[in-house]
């Protein structure tokens, strides 16, 4: 439980953080800022060990206008849910068919690449496909 509520914390104050930053930087001509931003595919190359060439992976998020995701990496079961994205809050909330709920932080979000953070404070950039 205490591990539990520490996560919870250091997201609250990652998300405190970073809209502290995303409040204070410049207009990027890049970022979209609206609330579809995500849509579209993203891959990331450095987030998951592949399970069949154990080298580093590639993982896909593909989040659609109508709320849903998919997720695919090699050697592991791939996943599909609906997604939330705060734009205020640069918090990403995806929660998949099983209804487990997994809250990230948006740290940087262009048309480009979106760089998220998970409750390990470990960071993941993925570009858009």
């Amino acid at each position: 439980m205490k591990k539990n509520l520490l996560n919870w914390i250091t997201i609250l104050m990652v998300a405190i953080v970073s809209v502290c930053f995303v409040s204070c930087g410049d207009n990027d001509d890049d970022d979209d800022g609206g609330g579809n931003s995500l849509v579209g595919s993203w891959t990331c190359s450095n987030h998951y060990i592949d399970r069949v060439s154990f080298n580093n992976g590639t993982d896909t998020y593909t989040f659609k206008s109508n709320g849903t995701y998919e997720w695919k990496c090699r050697g592991w079961d791939n996943d599909s849910g609906k997604y939330y994205y705060n734009n205020a809050l640069n918090t990403l909330t995806i929660t998949n068919q099983k209804g487990t709920t997994w809250v990230y932080i948006i740290s940087s979000l262009t048309k480009s690449y979106f760089v998220l953070l998970d409750e390990d404070g470990d960071s993941y950039t993925y570009r858009k496909n």
